[in-house]
């Protein structure tokens, strides 16, 4: 149980920084081709970022299922004379909240910058065509 859960946290980190690698790779790659490729590839970062954020969601839920049964395991062998475990301590001193909300603000930001950038490179809305300048005539004297 206690591997799995280890091995959730390096999943979670894992993904925090291949995300983004990828995404950087991807942008880096798009700029330098220019014009030669289709803008609808801008498109993928955002979804790089969407399944991003999706996957961190799963192993947090993941995470609060076993941290529950930790917890209820370790409520139940404290009163066999074992210290409280450390999940107690950390989740007492409120660190928890503010990195789950700090780690769900990154993802979020993550997909509206990607996004704000696929939509700049390829508007969804159509092209309007600009009039071109009247040529002046001459004016009649």
């Amino acid at each position: 149980m206690l591997a799995k859960l280890e091995r959730s946290g390096e999943d979670i980190y894992r993904v925090e920084v291949l995300a983004p690698t990828a995404i950087a790779a991807l942008f880096v790659w798009l700029v330098s081709k220019g014009a030669d490729v289709p803008s609808w590839l801008y498109f993928l970062m955002p979804f790089i970022a969407l399944l991003g954020g999706l996957r961190y969601m799963a192993r947090l839920k993941y995470v609060s299922v076993a941290e529950a049964y930790v917890r209820c395991l370790e409520t139940r062998l404290r009163g066999r004379g074992w210290p409280p475990g450390w999940e107690h301590y950390y989740r007492r001193s409120g660190r928890v909240e503010w990195y789950t909300r700090t780690r769900c603000a990154y993802w979020v930001v993550m997909f509206a910058a990607t996004l704000s950038i696929a939509i700049v490179k390829c508007p969804p809305w159509p092209a309007t065509a600009r009039s071109a300048p009247a040529a002046s005539s001459p004016s009649p004297r």
